[in-house]
């Protein structure tokens, strides 16, 4: 593994005075910041000749502010890097008209990650990681809800099927006991809230945030000599790995939300079968332990882009 490049982004609060009106009824979460902080020291503990990485909270996770550092890494990583985009926050589904609606979004609505001034729209992500060069390696974590579709992959949505055969060899029929134990059960809690905003129906303002969006990258793009010529493509090998289908929702909590505390279960548990077996679960093998910790609560996906399906098959966060 060479270097690894990870920019982790929690957003608690969001700016309710915000002029597209998006955020007015936005209630404040409790454990977005957490669930930073947890995908930052997974990328801290990667095997990597190098680390580069950064976390960012609330009021300075902007819209410029996060555009400039995704498209620093793409301008930076190299063939054979890894690039760690994780999001947790609210979700938010915007309405789109129906000749905006075809590929990306048949159902006439974009899915966006909120920050903190404004929605990062499923297009501009797209644009985001269309500028990663061939080779590179791109994790993308998006704990919000709706956040399947916010990369435009859920088309390539990977279905729960059975679990690695080193994973089966170890584990055999106990594997169900352990993700459904009393230590890793998703017991219900009445006081953890959805994390989304009200279906947002202005398309005006949507297209206008498309653009103001799209903007942004080009003119940061335009001032990047490191970034390759972009093309309305992929390039770079991509895995995005969501707390929910685009069209649902997913719960906050404390000290994690609902998804990064299973996740981080996942985590040790990795940690734990590398010290009695010699192997970490990879991605997909994560994946179906998700899905059974959450007991349906959540449907968390796992999507693809390009030689993303290679990609899932390697160890989660891999460590020394």
């Amino acid at each position: 593994m060479g270097t690894i490049l990870s920019v982790n982004v929690g957003v608690n609060f969001l700016d309710n005075d915000a002029d597209h009106k998006i955020y007015e009824s936005a209630q404040t979460l409790r454990g977005a910041n957490n669930d930073a902080y947890a995908m930052h020291k997974w990328a801290t503990e990667c095997k990597a000749y190098d680390i580069d990485k950064q976390i960012i909270l609330n009021q300075n996770a902007g819209l410029n502010r996060i555009i400039e550092t995704i498209v620093a890494y793409a301008g930076a990583a190299k063939n054979g890097d890894t690039v760690i985009i994780t999001f947790a926050g609210h979700g938010v589904k915007m309405k789109v008209p129906v000749d905006r609606s075809r590929g990306l979004n048949s159902d006439g609505y974009h899915e966006a990650v909120c920050l903190y001034d404004t929605p990062l729209i499923d297009e501009v992500i797209v644009k985001l990681l269309q500028l990663f060069r061939f080779g590179v390696n791109v994790i993308v974590v998006t704990d919000c809800c709706y956040g399947g579709g916010v990369s435009g992959t859920e088309r390539e949505l990977f279905l729960p099927g059975i679990l690695g055969p080193a994973l089966q060899l170890s584990l055999g029929n106990s594997y169900q006991s352990i993700v459904t134990s009393e230590k890793y059960r998703d017991d219900e809690d009445s006081s953890s809230a959805p994390r989304f905003l009200p279906i947002f129906d202005d398309e005006e303002t949507t297209i206008e945030l498309i653009k103001k969006g799209i903007e942004a990258v080009d003119k940061v793009v335009s001032q990047n000599s490191d970034i390759e010529t972009p093309i309305n493509q992929f390039r770079a090998s991509i895995i995005h790995l969501s707390a929910c289908m685009e069209g649902e929702e997913t719960f906050d909590g404390f000290p994690y939300g609902k998804f990064t505390e299973k996740l981080n279960n996942v985590y040790e548990l990795s940690k734990e079968l590398k010290q009695r077996f010699g192997f970490l679960l990879n991605y997909k093998d994560a994946h179906y332990m998700l899905k059974k910790m959450l007991l349906g609560r959540t449907n968390p996906t796992l999507s693809n882009i390009n030689y993303g399906d290679q990609l899932s098959e390697e160890a989660i966060f891999e460590k020394d």
